[in-house]
């Protein structure tokens, strides 16, 4: 694990990143804000 300039750290930054998104858009699915009219 850590930040390692050979490549691998920053391509775990960039999955977490990826998996936030992902979980966002899950979340917006599953539980839809109301306050759009």
């Amino acid at each position: 694990g850590g930040f390692n300039l050979n490549g691998q750290g920053v391509n775990n930054v960039n999955d977490l990143q990826i998996v936030n998104e992902a979980f966002a858009t899950i979340l917006e699915i599953i539980n839809p804000r109301q306050d759009k009219e």
